[in-house]
Protein backbone atom coordinates (compact mmCIF):
# COMPACT_ATOMS: atom_id res chain seq x y z
CA UNK A 1 0.00 0.00 0.00
CA UNK A 2 1.81 3.45 -1.13
CA UNK A 3 1.65 5.96 1.87
CA UNK A 4 -0.79 9.04 1.94
CA UNK A 5 0.52 12.36 1.33
CA UNK A 6 0.84 14.71 4.59
CA UNK A 7 0.87 18.28 4.51
CA UNK A 8 3.71 20.24 5.11
CA UNK A 9 3.87 23.15 7.57
CA UNK A 10 4.55 26.14 5.47
CA UNK A 11 7.65 28.39 6.28
CA UNK A 12 8.89 31.51 5.73
CA UNK A 13 12.37 31.00 3.81
CA UNK A 14 15.30 33.26 2.63
CA UNK A 15 15.67 32.69 -0.89
CA UNK A 16 19.38 32.13 -0.09
CA UNK A 17 17.93 29.11 1.79
CA UNK A 18 15.44 27.86 -0.85
CA UNK A 19 17.22 25.20 -2.26
CA UNK A 20 18.26 23.52 1.06
CA UNK A 21 14.55 23.99 2.61
CA UNK A 22 12.77 22.62 -0.60
CA UNK A 23 15.59 19.46 -1.01
CA UNK A 24 14.80 18.09 3.06
CA UNK A 25 10.95 18.71 2.60
CA UNK A 26 10.29 16.98 -0.49
CA UNK A 27 12.79 14.50 -0.84
CA UNK A 28 10.44 12.78 1.74
CA UNK A 29 6.84 13.86 0.29
CA UNK A 30 7.92 13.35 -3.51
CA UNK A 31 9.09 9.60 -2.61
CA UNK A 32 5.64 8.70 -2.36
CA UNK A 33 3.71 11.57 -4.30
CA UNK A 34 5.36 12.15 -6.91
CA UNK A 35 3.83 10.75 -9.98
CA UNK A 36 5.81 9.06 -13.46
CA UNK A 37 5.32 10.93 -16.53
CA UNK A 38 5.26 8.59 -19.39
CA UNK A 39 5.50 9.19 -23.12
CA UNK A 40 4.03 7.80 -25.91
CA UNK A 41 6.89 6.27 -28.20
CA UNK A 42 9.40 3.61 -28.31
CA UNK A 43 12.75 3.17 -27.85
CA UNK A 44 14.44 4.49 -31.47
CA UNK A 45 16.66 1.93 -32.11
CA UNK A 46 19.10 4.77 -32.70
CA UNK A 47 20.07 8.29 -31.54
CA UNK A 48 17.32 11.07 -32.01
CA UNK A 49 19.07 13.48 -30.59
CA UNK A 50 20.26 15.85 -33.65
CA UNK A 51 16.43 14.98 -34.88
CA UNK A 52 15.76 17.30 -31.25
CA UNK A 53 18.26 19.58 -31.25
CA UNK A 54 17.16 20.86 -34.81
CA UNK A 55 13.44 20.66 -33.60
CA UNK A 56 14.45 22.96 -30.33
CA UNK A 57 16.78 25.44 -32.18
CA UNK A 58 13.91 26.16 -34.66
CA UNK A 59 11.80 26.88 -32.39
CA UNK A 60 14.40 29.50 -29.94
CA UNK A 61 13.14 33.01 -30.80
CA UNK A 62 14.59 36.16 -29.42
CA UNK A 63 11.35 37.01 -28.17
CA UNK A 64 11.47 32.89 -26.13
CA UNK A 65 10.51 29.58 -26.91
CA UNK A 66 7.49 29.18 -29.61
CA UNK A 67 5.90 25.57 -28.07
CA UNK A 68 3.36 25.68 -30.87
CA UNK A 69 6.50 24.82 -32.73
CA UNK A 70 7.37 21.97 -31.00
CA UNK A 71 3.88 20.89 -30.15
CA UNK A 72 3.56 20.19 -33.81
CA UNK A 73 7.34 17.87 -33.91
CA UNK A 74 5.78 16.46 -30.43
CA UNK A 75 6.80 12.81 -32.12
CA UNK A 76 10.43 13.96 -32.18
CA UNK A 77 10.33 15.41 -28.77
CA UNK A 78 8.27 11.78 -27.07
CA UNK A 79 11.20 9.82 -29.68
CA UNK A 80 13.95 11.89 -27.65
CA UNK A 81 12.77 11.58 -24.15
CA UNK A 82 12.19 7.55 -25.02
CA UNK A 83 15.32 7.24 -26.05
CA UNK A 84 17.25 9.41 -22.83
CA UNK A 85 15.02 7.41 -20.73
CA UNK A 86 16.79 4.02 -21.66
CA UNK A 87 20.68 5.55 -22.21
CA UNK A 88 22.85 8.14 -20.76
CA UNK A 89 26.46 8.08 -18.76
CA UNK A 90 25.66 5.11 -16.61
CA UNK A 91 23.77 2.91 -18.98
CA UNK A 92 26.19 3.60 -21.59
CA UNK A 93 29.21 3.09 -19.61
CA UNK A 94 30.38 6.65 -20.14
CA UNK A 95 33.63 7.05 -18.62
CA UNK A 96 34.36 9.43 -16.10
CA UNK A 97 36.65 11.72 -18.09
CA UNK A 98 34.01 12.83 -20.21
CA UNK A 99 32.16 14.96 -17.77
CA UNK A 100 30.84 17.79 -20.48
CA UNK A 101 29.38 15.02 -22.52
CA UNK A 102 27.64 13.86 -19.08
CA UNK A 103 26.38 17.38 -18.49
CA UNK A 104 25.28 17.89 -21.93
CA UNK A 105 22.96 14.89 -21.89
CA UNK A 106 21.84 15.72 -18.44
CA UNK A 107 21.04 19.56 -19.36
CA UNK A 108 19.54 18.16 -22.68
CA UNK A 109 17.45 16.15 -21.03
CA UNK A 110 16.21 18.03 -17.92
CA UNK A 111 15.64 20.94 -20.66
CA UNK A 112 13.19 18.62 -22.70
CA UNK A 113 11.42 17.19 -19.60
CA UNK A 114 10.62 20.81 -18.86
CA UNK A 115 9.07 21.59 -22.55
CA UNK A 116 7.31 18.25 -22.55
CA UNK A 117 5.85 18.87 -18.84
CA UNK A 118 4.82 22.73 -20.38
CA UNK A 119 2.78 20.80 -23.37
CA UNK A 120 1.66 18.27 -21.62
CA UNK A 121 -0.18 20.23 -18.63
CA UNK A 122 -1.03 22.93 -20.90
CA UNK A 123 0.35 25.48 -18.55
CA UNK A 124 -0.43 28.96 -20.10
CA UNK A 125 1.03 31.69 -17.63
CA UNK A 126 3.19 29.72 -15.57
CA UNK A 127 4.92 26.60 -13.86
CA UNK A 128 3.44 27.84 -10.85
CA UNK A 129 -0.20 27.14 -11.94
CA UNK A 130 -0.06 23.70 -11.70
CA UNK A 131 -0.67 21.40 -8.60
CA UNK A 132 -3.22 20.94 -5.59
CA UNK A 133 -3.43 19.76 -2.31
CA UNK A 134 -0.07 19.43 -0.55
CA UNK A 135 1.14 20.79 -3.78
CA UNK A 136 -0.18 23.89 -2.90
CA UNK A 137 1.90 24.88 -0.08
CA UNK A 138 4.51 25.74 -2.38
CA UNK A 139 3.94 27.09 -6.26
CA UNK A 140 6.18 25.12 -8.45
CA UNK A 141 6.69 22.31 -6.07
CA UNK A 142 4.34 20.20 -8.30
CA UNK A 143 6.38 20.73 -11.31
CA UNK A 144 9.67 20.38 -9.91
CA UNK A 145 8.89 17.44 -7.80
CA UNK A 146 5.66 16.14 -8.10
CA UNK A 147 7.06 14.63 -11.35
CA UNK A 148 8.97 11.61 -12.50
CA UNK A 149 10.65 11.69 -15.76
CA UNK A 150 12.76 8.34 -16.63
CA UNK A 151 16.19 9.03 -17.63
CA UNK A 152 19.30 6.63 -17.97
CA UNK A 153 17.19 3.81 -16.61
CA UNK A 154 15.98 5.57 -13.40
CA UNK A 155 13.01 7.53 -12.57
CA UNK A 156 13.86 11.54 -11.09
CA UNK A 157 12.00 14.38 -10.38
CA UNK A 158 13.34 17.75 -11.94
CA UNK A 159 14.19 18.95 -8.29
CA UNK A 160 16.50 15.95 -8.08
CA UNK A 161 17.99 15.61 -11.44
CA UNK A 162 19.02 19.32 -10.87
CA UNK A 163 20.40 19.65 -7.62
CA UNK A 164 22.00 15.45 -7.47
CA UNK A 165 22.61 14.69 -11.04
CA UNK A 166 23.48 18.19 -13.16
CA UNK A 167 25.07 21.10 -10.59
CA UNK A 168 26.47 18.26 -6.98
CA UNK A 169 28.33 16.42 -9.79
CA UNK A 170 29.39 18.77 -12.43
CA UNK A 171 31.17 21.11 -9.23
CA UNK A 172 30.90 24.31 -12.02
CA UNK A 173 28.60 27.19 -11.32
CA UNK A 174 28.28 28.08 -15.15
CA UNK A 175 26.16 24.91 -15.11
CA UNK A 176 22.85 27.46 -13.90
CA UNK A 177 23.37 28.52 -16.97
CA UNK A 178 22.40 25.24 -18.81
CA UNK A 179 18.89 24.53 -17.13
CA UNK A 180 15.90 26.47 -18.06
CA UNK A 181 12.87 26.10 -16.17
CA UNK A 182 10.41 27.44 -18.89
CA UNK A 183 10.37 30.65 -17.06
CA UNK A 184 11.81 34.42 -18.02
CA UNK A 185 13.65 34.24 -15.31
CA UNK A 186 15.98 31.64 -16.33
CA UNK A 187 18.56 31.70 -18.94
CA UNK A 188 17.04 31.29 -22.12
CA UNK A 189 16.83 27.34 -23.46
CA UNK A 190 19.28 26.03 -25.77
CA UNK A 191 20.63 22.80 -26.60
CA UNK A 192 24.00 21.92 -25.41
CA UNK A 193 26.77 19.99 -27.50
CA UNK A 194 29.79 18.30 -25.37
CA UNK A 195 32.81 20.16 -27.91
CA UNK A 196 33.21 23.52 -26.74
CA UNK A 197 30.89 23.21 -23.49
CA UNK A 198 32.53 25.56 -21.18
CA UNK A 199 32.84 27.89 -23.60
CA UNK A 200 29.12 27.73 -24.42
CA UNK A 201 28.19 28.34 -20.96
CA UNK A 202 30.18 31.60 -20.93
CA UNK A 203 28.47 32.51 -23.64
CA UNK A 204 25.26 31.71 -22.36
CA UNK A 205 26.30 34.03 -18.94
CA UNK A 206 27.54 36.97 -21.01
CA UNK A 207 24.53 36.90 -23.14
CA UNK A 208 22.30 36.97 -20.23
CA UNK A 209 23.66 39.47 -18.24
CA UNK A 210 23.99 41.99 -21.12
CA UNK A 211 20.08 40.81 -22.08
CA UNK A 212 18.89 42.30 -18.87
CA UNK A 213 19.92 40.18 -15.97
CA UNK A 214 22.29 42.39 -14.67
CA UNK A 215 20.71 46.31 -15.04
CA UNK A 216 21.67 49.59 -13.75
CA UNK A 217 20.06 51.04 -11.08
CA UNK A 218 20.53 54.39 -9.75
CA UNK A 219 22.57 53.44 -6.46
CA UNK A 220 24.54 51.11 -8.51
CA UNK A 221 23.43 47.78 -10.53
CA UNK A 222 21.19 45.00 -9.68
CA UNK A 223 20.92 41.45 -10.53
CA UNK A 224 18.57 38.19 -11.19
CA UNK A 225 17.99 37.12 -7.83
CA UNK A 226 18.77 33.53 -9.54
CA UNK A 227 22.27 34.47 -9.07
CA UNK A 228 21.73 35.35 -5.10
CA UNK A 229 19.59 31.97 -4.90
CA UNK A 230 22.95 30.00 -5.77
CA UNK A 231 25.31 32.72 -4.88
CA UNK A 232 27.46 29.98 -2.73
CA UNK A 233 28.49 28.58 -5.97
CA UNK A 234 29.24 31.37 -7.67
CA UNK A 235 31.32 32.47 -4.83
CA UNK A 236 32.93 30.07 -2.58
CA UNK A 237 32.80 27.34 -5.19
CA UNK A 238 35.12 29.16 -7.15
CA UNK A 239 37.36 31.65 -4.59
CA UNK A 240 35.69 34.96 -6.06
CA UNK A 241 35.57 37.66 -3.25
CA UNK A 242 32.26 38.26 -3.85
CA UNK A 243 29.26 37.95 -6.52
CA UNK A 244 30.43 41.58 -7.90
CA UNK A 245 34.03 39.48 -8.54
CA UNK A 246 33.04 36.71 -10.14
CA UNK A 247 30.28 38.23 -12.39
CA UNK A 248 33.36 41.17 -13.70
CA UNK A 249 34.38 38.63 -15.32
CA UNK A 250 31.52 38.23 -17.79
CA UNK A 251 30.62 41.84 -18.67
CA UNK A 252 32.42 44.99 -19.81
CA UNK A 253 32.50 48.48 -19.95
CA UNK A 254 30.89 50.70 -17.15
CA UNK A 255 29.42 47.36 -15.69
CA UNK A 256 32.58 45.66 -15.56
CA UNK A 257 34.16 48.88 -14.02
CA UNK A 258 31.32 49.20 -11.27
CA UNK A 259 31.66 45.20 -10.56
CA UNK A 260 35.58 45.22 -10.04
CA UNK A 261 35.49 48.55 -8.05
CA UNK A 262 32.83 46.72 -5.13
CA UNK A 263 34.37 43.16 -6.29
CA UNK A 264 35.03 43.22 -1.82
CA UNK A 265 31.97 45.14 -0.83
CA UNK A 266 29.62 43.70 -2.93
CA UNK A 267 26.03 46.17 -3.11
CA UNK A 268 24.27 44.54 -5.61
CA UNK A 269 20.70 44.83 -5.85
CA UNK A 270 17.76 41.97 -6.39
CA UNK A 271 15.95 41.99 -9.85
CA UNK A 272 12.82 39.91 -8.50
CA UNK A 273 12.58 36.24 -10.30
CA UNK A 274 10.23 36.42 -13.11
CA UNK A 275 8.09 32.72 -12.74
CA UNK A 276 6.33 34.08 -16.16
CA UNK A 277 6.28 31.28 -18.95
CA UNK A 278 9.31 31.64 -21.45
CA UNK A 279 6.75 31.42 -24.45
CA UNK A 280 6.68 33.23 -27.75
CA UNK A 281 4.52 34.15 -29.80
CA UNK A 282 2.57 31.11 -31.73
CA UNK A 283 4.34 30.66 -35.26
CA UNK A 284 6.79 33.57 -34.50
CA UNK A 285 9.74 30.87 -35.09
CA UNK A 286 8.70 30.36 -38.64
CA UNK A 287 11.01 31.63 -41.57
CA UNK A 288 13.40 32.27 -38.95
CA UNK A 289 16.79 30.94 -39.46
CA UNK A 290 17.44 28.82 -36.06
CA UNK A 291 19.58 30.46 -33.05
CA UNK A 292 22.58 28.78 -32.74
CA UNK A 293 25.69 30.64 -32.17
CA UNK A 294 29.31 29.24 -31.82
CA UNK A 295 30.88 28.21 -28.52
CA UNK A 296 33.80 30.64 -27.64
CA UNK A 297 36.77 29.24 -27.28
CA UNK A 298 37.88 26.88 -24.77
CA UNK A 299 40.79 28.32 -22.34
CA UNK A 300 44.11 27.00 -22.54
CA UNK A 301 44.68 23.52 -20.66
CA UNK A 302 47.94 22.90 -18.19
CA UNK A 303 50.58 21.72 -20.94
CA UNK A 304 49.94 18.06 -18.93
CA UNK A 305 46.17 18.48 -18.59
CA UNK A 306 44.59 14.77 -19.84
CA UNK A 307 42.61 15.60 -23.33
CA UNK A 308 39.72 13.58 -24.36
CA UNK A 309 38.68 13.39 -27.72
CA UNK A 310 35.27 14.28 -28.72
CA UNK A 311 34.01 13.92 -32.28
CA UNK A 312 30.86 13.96 -31.27
CA UNK A 313 28.65 17.44 -32.40
CA UNK A 314 25.43 16.84 -31.65
CA UNK A 315 25.36 15.81 -27.61
CA UNK A 316 24.90 11.99 -29.01
CA UNK A 317 26.54 9.23 -26.45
Amino acid sequence: MSRPCVALRPAALRPAAFALAFAVAFAVVGAGCAEHVRVPAQVPATDPSSAWARVLEGAITPEGLDYAAIDAERVVLHQYLAWVGEHGPGRDDLREGDEDRRVAFMANAYNAFVINDVLQLQIQESVQEVGGGIWGLRPGSYFFAGRKHRIDGDWQTLFVLEHQDIIGRYQEPLVHMALNCASVGCPPVRYWRPRGLQGQLRRSMRDWLAAGALRETDAGYAVSELLFWYEDDFVAGTGADSLCDYLSDFTEGAAHTWLRRHRRRCTLERIPYDWSLNAAPPGSSAGRAPLVEAPLPEEPLPEDADIVEDDDEDGQL
